[in-house]
């Protein structure tokens, strides 16, 4: 979440594929600011262009990733005329490039794609965007196209279970400019618990810690201008925050990068991760800055 009073800051790593493009496409439904300040970056040594026919196209890399910027800044700009835009090339590794430059430019928000060029990467998050989302130190999203509901309006799913990253993510929420009409649905999932007895269930206490929550985060939601609603059940949690968003035709979920548990400070959490990779829509994983 960017500093009140600044500008936000907004880092886009851009490498030409439809994905990319999708990714742009939908930054309209982020609830971003009319003013910003955005880096759009494209790494040299992470191309595979080829022609209609499947013949490689004669271009050098730089002039192929030269011309992949000139066309994400000239659809940027058509978007969000009041925009700054600079443009960056790179050399290098895709994703150690991405975060060095994040490092020293220190946005509020990276933007990325769900897939990148290469066959392998067209069938799962892209490596790069899933390093991206595992290792930066501000919120990052994984842009997908999606239409917005005919009834209209934006629709917003932010994942809570208690932890500060999923606090974090209710205040990036509501840091947004929404449009009028935009709804937002809490969704706290249980994950059932094996052990020697069976499947655990949770916990009277725990369903009223979830159920008190979401009571507390409810009026703050709709103080922030967004109509509200909340689920809270058991089940896989990722799964069924995917199916849920899905059922809900959902723009975006919301999620902490980490959430409650001992393993919790080690790695990404899961869930998210998991969300990330599966969901249908676009997916903001929110870091708690340093």
């Amino acid at each position: 979440m960017k500093i009140p009073g600044e500008r936000m800051k907004i880092l886009i790593a851009y490498d030409g594929s439809a994905c990319s493009d999708a990714a742009l496409d939908d930054l309209r439904n982020a609830g971003l600011p009319s003013v910003a300040d955005t880096l759009i970056a494209a790494v040299i040594g992470d191309v595979d262009v080829l022609a209609a026919d499947g013949a490689e196209v004669d271009l050098s890399e730089a002039a192929i990733i030269e011309n992949s910027l000139a066309r994400a800044s000239a659809r940027l700009a058509a978007q969000f005329p009041e925009w700054r835009l600079e443009e960056r090339e790179l050399a290098g590794m895709p994703g150690e490039q991405i975060l060095a430059l994040a490092r020293e430019w220190s946005p509020d928000l990276i933007l990325v794609g769900s897939h990148g060029r290469n066959w392998l990467q067209r069938m799962v998050l892209g490596s790069v965007s899933l390093r991206v989302l595992r290792e930066a130190r501000c919120t990052v999203r994984v842009g997908r196209r999606r239409p917005v509901p005919k009834n209209g309006g934006l629709r917003i799913m932010i994942a809570v279970d208690g932890s500060r990253h999923s606090e974090a993510a209710v205040q990036e929420a509501i840091s947004r400019h929404w449009p009028a009409g935009t709804k937002a649905r809490l969704i706290t999932i249980h994950q059932p618990v094996a052990g020697i007895y069976g499947v655990g269930t949770a916990t009277r206490e725990e369903l009223e810690r979830a159920h008190a929550n979401h009571e507390r985060l409810l009026p703050v939601l709709r103080n922030a201008g967004l109509e509200a609603s909340s689920i809270i059940d058991e089940d896989n949690v990722a799964s069924r925050i995917v199916y849920e968003s899905e059922q809900w035709s959902a723009n975006c979920i919301f999620i902490g990068a980490r959430g409650l548990g001992p393993m919790a400070s080690l790695f990404l959490g899961s869930v998210s991760s998991a969300v990330a990779e599966r969901a249908h829509c676009s997916v903001e994983i929110v870091h708690l800055r340093d």
